[in-house]
């Protein structure tokens, strides 16, 4: 039973009945995509990625550089920071990469009917 509901969620509206709509009959449903939209969300958050960076590195390499901090809190924060670095080096390839699909798509205007 569950399957059937996702099924249909996902199908054309379809009249009880009737046969499916042609794709033409679809085409005039929906608004083409837009490319330069979501690049443009994906360049936001790269920026917003390395604002965040900047401000979270420095904080922590401030906490683990203090002198008056020492032992245990100095040595997490160190820890913290490298390990800030690496997720967040992570995310702004994993941006890259959409960009990239995106933009390949917008070359060859492969998401548009």
């Amino acid at each position: 039973m569950k399957l059937k509901k996702l099924v249909e969620g996902f199908v054309w509206e379809r009249k009880p009945g009737g046969p499916l709509p042609s794709l033409k009959e679809q085409e005039g449903q929906y608004e083409s995509f837009d490319y330069d939209y979501f690049i443009g969300q994906i360049e936001a958050a790269q920026e917003a990625v390395t604002a965040v960076e900047e401000e979270l590195i420095r904080s922590l390499d401030a906490l683990a550089e203090d002198d008056e901090v020492y032992g245990l809190v100095a040595t997490a924060a160190e820890q913290a920071s490298n390990q800030a670095s690496r997720y967040i080096s992570g995310a702004e390839k994993q941006l890259e990469g959409l960009q990239k699909l995106l933009d390949r798509a917008k070359r060859q205007d492969s998401l548009t009917y």
